[in-house]
Order: structure tokens, then C-alpha cells, then sequence
């Protein structure tokens, strides 16, 4: 599952992918509980062991994990709307990939976006789910974090100067894990790296004509280190330029060319949702 979430079925890996999820413990366990239910539920009802052996199944639970850990604080009553969560998404992973295979189109995360959607428009109803404010989040949350034993090291690169492209690269690729770790995003780097010279080359590609288009139109940056913006760039890249179209020149091309219309699409759908509530995350992906 965590494999999946960058194309791969490379086993030490997903492993890699993992660990360096989990150094944020509280976050990092709700992506992993999530799977675990997933994968559990699959089983239990009987669908292909060879599928949920791929990651299919399990790949949105980790976004739909963290992303609720990460929006919400815990108590008894959030377990329950978390387990409610992970098995919509799950249902909708089933549904969708059932639809859309008969057309030979891939779910993506798009499981995640509507689980998503549906848990951002209806917590409110919810008198005990208490959603962490941007205050609590860098006071409350951040001195819990700060007394784990291994948090100056994972936060140790956070201060060092590095160039603006390179800066807000690293803090997308850990972005992926609901982290703002430069360390986390060098690490998720050098493993794309050993994995894949070419998915890293066209991850990176995605990024930079996406950063450029931003810094040429007056985007703030550091939105696309939220709410998973900038990963639609970089999933964008490893999807086009080295998954579902063989590695060459076209594809790396393809990339490029088609990098800044995600861009606007991406802007365009955040304006359309705007006042909602929402965020877009994935979806223009």
C-alpha cells in the first residue's frame, strides 16, 4: 500500500515509505491503522488475495489516515467517525475500481478526494469532533511532537538554507506524509532515487515546471506544500512520464508540456470550491 502511493511494488521500499511515515507516531499510526483495516476488511469479504497483495485496496486508507489524524483531535467518539472513514473509502476504492476498469482507467486517489469531500462537509454536524486550529496546531500538537525522543533529528535540516526550488521540493515530497520535515522529503528523495533514476527525474520535472508556472503568475508557494497540492505534480510526473507511458523523450515532454494545464486546473477547482470548505487535495490529478 505505501509502495503503491509512488508506483511501485519494491518491497524494501514501501518499507522506507513506511518508517518515514511514522516519525510523526501520531499521524504516521493513523495511516497505518487505516491500512490495516482496509486490508483486513478485503480479506474478511473475500476479494482477490492477488489484488490486495498489490497495495490496491490500501493505498487511499493511508491519505485517509493521516489526513484525519491530522485534521482532527482523538477521543472516543473520532475513532468511531475514523472507522466510518476508512470503510467509505474503502467501499468507493471497490466501486470505483470495478467502474473504472471495465474502461481500463486506473482509481488513482481518487477514493481519497470524495472520503475526503464527505468528511470535510459533514463534521460540522458532529458536536464531538473537534478539529485542530492553526493555533493549537503550532502550540498544543507542536510541544507533544517536540517531546518525542527522535523529533530534533527528523527536524534537524529545517533551518538550513537551501535554494527556494529545492526548499519547497523536499517540503512537498514530505507533505505527502502530512509532515513539514525537510529531512523526511531529502530521505523520500534518495530513496526515489535508488528505486528509480527515471521516476525521480520525472517527479522532479512535474515539480519544477509547476514551481516555475507559480513564481511566472504570482502563486504563493506555500500552498503547494498543503493540502497535498504540490504532490498532484509529482504524482503527475511519475504517472505520465514513467508508469503509464514508457520512458522517453515523448514522455518526458508530455510532462512538461502538459504540467502548467494541471496548474490551472488545480487553480481553477480550488476558486470553484472556494467558501466551501474544501480543498481540492488530489483531484486534479
Amino acid at each position: 500500500s505505501y509502495g503503491q502511493i509512488f508506483f511501485s511494488m519494491r518491497g524494501w521500499f514501501a518499507v522506507v515509505m513506511l518508517i518515514l511515515s511514522v516519525l510523526d507516531v501520531r499521524i504516521g499510526l493513523g495511516g497505518l491503522l487505516a491500512v490495516v483495516i482496509t486490508n483486513l476488511l478485503s480479506h474478511l469479504l473475500g476479494f482477490s488475495k492477488e489484488k490486495i497483495a498489490t497495495g490496491i485496496y490500501g493505498f487511499n486508507a493511508v491519505f485517509v489516515g493521516m489526513s484525519l489524524l491530522f485534521k482532527f483531535y482523538s477521543n472516543p467518539s473520532f475513532w468511531l467517525f475514523y472507522l466510518f472513514g476508512v470503510v467509505l473509502s474503502f467501499l468507493l476504492t471497490v466501486w470505483l475500481e470495478t467502474v473504472l476498469s471495465k474502461n481500463k482507467l486506473p482509481v488513482l486517489t481518487l477514493p481519497f478526494v470524495i472520503t475526503s469531500f464527505i468528511i470535510d462537509l459533514s463534521f460540522k454536524s458532529f458536536a464531538n469532533i473537534e478539529l485542530i486550529t492553526p493555533f493549537d496546531r503550532f502550540t498544543v500538537l507542536l510541544a507533544k511532537q517536540m517531546s518525542v525522543p527522535w523529533y530534533d533529528w527528523v527536524h534537524a535540516l529545517d533551518h538550513i538554507q537551501l535554494p527556494q526550488l529545492v526548499y519547497y521540493y523536499f517540503k512537498t515530497l514530505a507533505s505527502i506524509f502530512f509532515t513539514d520535515s525537510i529531512l523526511v522529503g531529502v530521505m523520500i528523495c534518495i530513496a526515489m532515487l535508488i528505486h528509480s533514476r527515471i521516476k525521480s527525474t520525472v517527479a522532479f520535472l512535474g515539480f519544477l515546471f509547476a514551481f516555475l508556472v507559480s513564481k511566472a503568475v504570482g502563486f504563493d508557494l506555500q500552498q503547494l506544500t498543503a493540502n497535498l497540492a504540490g504532490t498532484n505534480f509529482i504524482f503527475w510526473g511519475m504517472a505520465m512520464g514513467s508508469f503509464f507511458i514508457i520512458p522517453n523523450l515523448y514522455s518526458y515532454l508530455l510532462v512538461a508540456g502538459l504540467t502548467p494545464v494541471l496548474f490551472f486546473l488545480y487553480a481553477s477547482i480550488e476558486k470553484l470550491i472556494a467558501g466551501t470548505g474544501l480543498s481540492s487535495y488530489t483531484l486534479s490529478f
